[in-house]
C-alpha cells in the first residue's frame, strides 16, 4: 500500500483460543480486512460507490438557507419525507435555539407543495418543560397524491401582514425501494458510524460494531438503520464493510451524510443523527433504539438466549396502558475483557452500584418529535415516560478499562450467549475471506479518526 497512515497490528492463532472465540475473531477478521481493502481500492482508484442504491435509505445533503423577511436566514440540516402508517408529512429539522424558537413561535409559516397545496407548519421543540433540547422540527402536511417519487421540493413562505413571503424551497427525499422494504419494523436501532482511535484498541468501533449488531440481531431488531460520513473515508469504508452482511439480508440501511456541517469531527453528530434516523424510521417501527452505542447491551431479567426485546417491552409497558412513550434504563459500567478482542459480553467484572450516569432508553417513535441522547425532548401530549427498575430491566455498558485495584463485582449474565453470538458472527462474515491454518496478521487504518469517543454525560442537572 502506498496510503501512508499508522496502523494497528494484531497477530493471532486459533490455536490459542477457545472454539467460540476463534470463531468469532475469525469473523471479525474478516470484516477488517475487508474494510482494509476497500480502502486500498479507494486509495489507489479514487473513490467507489460501493453502496447498493437498494442499500441506501437517504443522502443527506446541505439545504439552501431560507431567506427570512427579516432578513435573517433559517438553517435546515435535514428534510425527511414520512409517508407511512396513514401518515404523509415532511419534516424539516434544525439544531434548537431558545431565542430563534420564541420568535418563529409567534410567526406563521407555510409549506406549499408543487401541486399547489399550502399547509400550515406544526413546530416542535420548545413547546416542553424536559432539558437538554438540541433539536427542533417543523411538520409540512403533505398531500397524499404527491407522495410519489423518492424526492419532494418543499416551498416555505412566511407571514408578514395580510400576505405571506417565499422563502425558498428544500428537497426531502428518502429511498422508497430498500431491500429492507417500509416495514412495519418490531425494532429498530440508529447506529453511528465504526471508529476507533490509535493505541486504544479496548474501545475500537470496528471491533465492537460487528458483535453488538449481532447481538440485538439475536434478541429482535430487525431494521438497523446505519449512518457514514463522506468526509470520514476511513470509518465511512469501514462501517460498510462491516455492514454489508446485515445489508444484503434485509436487515440494514445506510444513510449517507454529505454535509459541510457534520462529520465525526464536526458538529452535534451524535444528537444529529439520532433526529434524523427517528423521522426515517417513525410510524414504520414499534420501538426504537436511537442512542445505545456499540458497547451498550440491553439485557432484561428472564431472558434467554432467543429472547426478543420487543415482546419483553410490550410486557413492562402493559400496566400503563398505551400511553407510553418510552423506557428509561439505568446502566451498570463493565470492565472491558481483559482480552481486546474477546467478545464484549464475556466480561464478569462490573462496578458493585448503578453508575450515577444519565439514563438510556428505549423510544416507541410515532409518540415523540425530538431526542436527546439519553431521553426525548419532544413528546405527544398525554405521553409518559417509565423508569425500569434496573433488576428488571438494564444496559450493560462495557467502557471501564479492567484494573485489578479497582473495586468490583462478578457478574456473569450475559456471558452465556457469547457461544451461540460467535457462531452467529462466523456463518454471516465467512465468505468475506478465505482461511489457513497459518497465523494470520491485519490491519486497521486509524489515521483519520482523531477525535475523542463519545463520553457519557454526568448528570448535573435534576432527571425528567
Amino acid at each position: 500500500s502506498n496510503v501512508k497512515t499508522q496502523r494497528l497490528y494484531y497477530s493471532m492463532t486459533s490455536a490459542s483460543m477457545a472454539p467460540e472465540f476463534a470463531l468469532w475473531c475469525r469473523a471479525l477478521l474478516a470484516a477488517a480486512v475487508a474494510a482494509s481493502l476497500l480502502e486500498e481500492v479507494h486509495a489507489r482508484r479514487g473513490p467507489r460507490k460501493e453502496i447498493n442504491p437498494h442499500w441506501r435509505l437517504a443522502t443527506v445533503r446541505d439545504q439552501p438557507d431560507l431567506q427570512r423577511p427579516s432578513g435573517t436566514n433559517l438553517s435546515i440540516s435535514s428534510a425527511i419525507p414520512v409517508f407511512a402508517n396513514g401518515e404523509s408529512y415532511i419534516a424539516l429539522l434544525q439544531p434548537f435555539d431558545s431565542s430563534l424558537w420564541e420568535e418563529l413561535l409567534a410567526i406563521e409559516h407555510y409549506c406549499v407543495s408543487p401541486g399547489g397545496k399550502r399547509s400550515r407548519v406544526e413546530k416542535w421543540g420548545g413547546e416542553s418543560a424536559l432539558p437538554q433540547k438540541s433539536y427542533m422540527a417543523w411538520h409540512c402536511a403533505w398531500p397524499v397524491e404527491e407522495q410519489e417519487g423518492d424526492c419532494h421540493t418543499v416551498i416555505l413562505e412566511e407571514a408578514a401582514g395580510n400576505t405571506t413571503i417565499s422563502m425558498g424551497s428544500i428537497r426531502a427525499c428518502q429511498n422508497s425501494n430498500t431491500t429492507a422494504g417500509s416495514g412495519p419494523f418490531a425494532m429498530a436501532a440508529c447506529v453511528m458510524p465504526a471508529r476507533e482511535l490509535p493505541g486504544e484498541i479496548q474501545d475500537s468501533g470496528f471491533l465492537e460494531l460487528p458483535q453488538w449488531l449481532e447481538y440485538y440481531t439475536i434478541h429482535g431488531v430487525d431494521q438497523f438503520v446505519i449512518y457514514v460520513f463522506s468526509n470520514s473515508p476511513l470509518e465511512r469504508h469501514a462501517t460498510l464493510a462491516i455492514a454489508r452482511p446485515y445489508m444484503k439480508t434485509g436487515l440494514a440501511t445506510v444513510v449517507e451524510v454529505k454535509s459541510s456541517r457534520y462529520s465525526l469531527h464536526i458538529g452535534d453528530a451524535q444528537n444529529f443523527i439520532l433526529n434524523d434516523c427517528l423521522y426515517r424510521i417513525r410510524h414504520r417501527a414499534r420501538w426504537l433504539l436511537p442512542a445505545l452505542t456499540p458497547d451498550e447491551y440491553l439485557h432484561f431479567g428472564e431472558q434467554l438466549e432467543g429472547s426478543k426485546f420487543p415482546a419483553a417491552l410490550d410486557t413492562r409497558m402493559a400496566p400503563w396502558g398505551d400511553n407510553v412513550h418510552s423506557m428509561l434504563l439505568d446502566r451498570y459500567r463493565f470492565w472491558h475483557p481483559r482480552d481486546p478482542e474477546a467478545i464484549k459480553i464475556t466480561s464478569e467484572l462490573r462496578e458493585p452500584q448503578i453508575a450515577s450516569l444519565c439514563p438510556k432508553y428505549v423510544v416507541r417513535p410515532h409518540l415523540v418529535q425530538l431526542l436527546f441522547v439519553h431521553w426525548p425532548t419532544s413528546v405527544a401530549p398525554g405521553m409518559v415516560a417509565v423508569a425500569v427498575d434496573y433488576t428488571d430491566m438494564v444496559v450493560n455498558d462495557y467502557r471501564r478499562i479492567a484494573n485489578d485495584t479497582s473495586e468490583n463485582v462478578t457478574d456473569n449474565i450475559l456471558i452465556g450467549e457469547a457461544g451461540h453470538m460467535a457462531r452467529q458472527l462466523w456463518h454471516r462474515y465467512k465468505g468475506l475471506l478465505k482461511w489457513t491454518n497459518t497465523q494470520h496478521r491485519f490491519a486497521v487504518n486509524t489515521a483519520s479518526a482523531s477525535a475523542v469517543h463519545d463520553g457519557q454525560l454526568e448528570c448535573l442537572f435534576e432527571q425528567p
